[in-house]
């Protein structure tokens, strides 16, 4: 500190003044450096351009050997900004060497491929069709997907009410119901003993399974269809358009419920059902009392009509006819072969007179599919069935009754002059036919319709208990629709004795014959017939051995794919079954 007493005054100083290091001087250099920072500051502008720049250098790398490049918006087309827009990877160092990119934005993920060379620039890229996106919400689309195993895997629709589930080889079709889903339809694998034995198609009551044709107009046009309300108890098949069957067709079913129907009208037999022995629907037994021809003609007209759904007065109506007609003779022939003149059980004649009855009827047989001797009831009874229903039947004002309706009429007057009327059309009317009819109706009325007979026993002794009839049915062993060529029966003893149903001589004992009856026994008939009793855990007799009936040929088994002890019993009218038509059902020969 230095005083100035003289001109009153003080100065104070830091430091030493040698050293220059004084306050003042030290002022002087912070402010010369300010001075300095401030001249050479970077502005922020400068800032943002540096990390542009960084930008170019990585986008940079793509254009000139890199695999990623970094898009700017300017680059995409999208905005006027350097800054990042997307990131395009690429499988080769240069746009215009590559083939595939993958794409990532604001937008999401997408692929997309071209020919190599094809695209030159950022933008041939950006502007690429996708091949496979995947949206930031989610949503993924794509034309292919190559994918290894697939295990558990649910497809759910847009709307999330229907969903195709497939799980351990099983292709579930689902309706979503709220939180509740519901199987409408399903391919799934069967297996019998943890062996793989095919693929079932399964269908869910209250949900139906069509096969279908589109129409012009897209319409959908059903031409298989499993209906809403088939169910496992009452399963239904509808089919719709023409049918062609190549090879023979076999309509089977429980005896008490097997039906056929033809353009309405129920088609079927005397009680045997179309499996049943006999004469091609009729079993060819009459009850005792008859033993004329021509009883024994007139009952097997009455017997088919009866089976064939007719009321017993229809059915008389035909038999009133068929007196004044031909007295139920298939052979009679009004002409004696001359073109222009009837024959046969209701004199069939051709109206132009260019034919025989006898040709002009075979005719019609051959393009109603008829097959049978047609010098015979069983034969001209079909042609009927199907005559009536296809031009033959004109139903006239006094008599206004479709044939499906005259079937079931329950008056024998106005149902035999209806067939006059309707299907002979006589130039002059026939009263006396319906006291025929009426006299035939009363001859018949209280007899029951005989079965199979020939003297045939049941194969075991009872109480017999029938556990699966003859028919179609799904098989117990596979699951599978099966044909069922015999009766199952039991009796309460899984080692019962199996008994000859009547005489004849054993060509089958042993398990060659075929696997799947296990132990079998056939035995020959004389009337020609055969009977099999398979799955004895037992035989007792030898080929070419003669037995009676009622002798013990063996003792009930299981042996062969079964599953449980029971008796298998057939009625053939061949060794070696060509057909299930060569089964015949035993409740038409025995009654159980």
């Amino acid at each position: 500190m230095v005083t100035d007493h003289v001109n009153g005054r003080v100065q104070a100083s830091l430091g030493d003044n040698l050293s220059g290091n004084s306050i003042n001087r030290q002022l002087s250099q912070v402010q010369s450096n300010i001075s300095d920072l401030d001249n050479n500051k970077m502005t922020f502008y400068d800032s943002t351009e540096i990390g542009k720049y960084q930008d170019d250098i990585m986008r940079g790398a793509g254009a000139n050997g890199g695999s990623i490049y970094m898009v700017n918006g300017i680059e995409a087309g999208v905005s006027q900004s350097r800054e990042t827009y997307e990131q395009v990877f690429m499988d080769g160092p240069r746009i215009q060497d590559s083939q595939y990119f993958m794409i990532q934005n604001n937008a999401g993920i997408s692929f997309k491929q071209c020919k190599k060379g094809q695209w030159t620039t950022i933008q041939d890229v950006h502007n690429g069709k996708s091949n496979t996106a995947w949206t930031l919400d989610g949503t993924f689309n794509a034309n292919f997907i190559n994918a290894g195993v697939l295990q558990g895997v649910k497809i759910r629709s847009v709307h999330h009410d229907f969903i195709i589930e497939l799980d351990q080889g099983k292709i579930r079709f689902i309706k979503r119901n709220g939180s509740s889903e519901n199987e409408m339809f399903a391919f799934a694998p069967t297996y019998t003993g943890g062996q793989l034995q095919g693929i079932n198609a399964i269908q869910n009551h209250g949900y139906s399974f069509a096969l279908s044709s589109k129409g012009n107009n897209g319409a959908l046009l059903n031409v298989l269809e499993i209906p809403k309300d088939s169910t496992a108890e009452n399963r239904k098949l509808n089919l719709y358009g023409e049918v062609k069957v190549d090879g023979n067709l076999t309509i089977s079913g429980k005896t008490n419920t097997k039906e056929l129907y033809v353009n309405g009208v129920k088609i079927d037999t005397n009680g045997g059902g179309s499996s049943g022995g006999g004469d091609n629907g009729w079993n060819g037994k009459h009850p005792p009392e008859f033993t004329s021809d021509r009883d024994k003609r007139y009952w097997q007209i009455w017997a088919m009509a009866i089976g064939a759904g007719f009321s017993k007065q229809a059915a008389a109506a035909l038999l009133g006819n068929a007196q004044g007609e031909s007295d139920a003779n298939p052979t009679a022939d009004e002409g004696g072969g001359r073109p222009g003149f009837g024959y046969g059980v209701w004199q069939w004649t051709d109206s132009s007179g260019a034919s025989s009855g006898r040709v002009y009827m075979i005719n019609l047989m051959t393009r109603a599919g008829v097959t049978d001797n047609p010098d015979t009831i069983t034969a001209q009874f079909k042609l009927l069935m199907w005559h009536a229903q296809n031009g033959q039947w004109i139903a006239k004002s006094s008599y206004p009754y479709s044939w499906t309706q005259f079937m079931t009429l329950t008056n024998i007057n106005t149902a035999t002059q209806a067939f006059v009327a309707n299907f002979e059309r006589p130039l002059n009317g026939h009263p006396e036919r319906s006291t025929w009819a009426q006299e035939w109706y009363n001859k018949f009325v209280n007899l029951e319709i005989p079965s199979g007979g020939g003297g045939y026993i049941a194969p075991i002794s009872s109480p017999i208990t029938v556990t699966s009839e003859m028919g179609w049915r799904t098989s117990p062993i596979t699951g599978a629709q099966e044909f069922h060529n015999a009766m199952d029966l039991v009796n309460g003893n899984p080692t019962t004795p199996i008994l000859a149903s009547n005489d004849g001589q054993v060509v089958q004992a042993g398990s060659n014959y075929y696997n799947w009856y296990g132990n079998y026994t056939v035995i020959k008939h004389a009337d020609g017939l055969y009977t099999g009793y398979a799955h004895q855990s037992r035989i007792d007799v030898s080929v070419g051995q003669n037995v009676k009936k009622g002798q013990q040929i063996g003792l009930m088994g299981a042996t062969g794919p079964v599953t449980g002890p029971h008796l298998h019993f057939q009625f053939m009218d061949q060794y070696w079954p060509s057909s299930h038509a060569h089964f015949k059902n035993p409740r038409d020969y025995i009654k159980f």
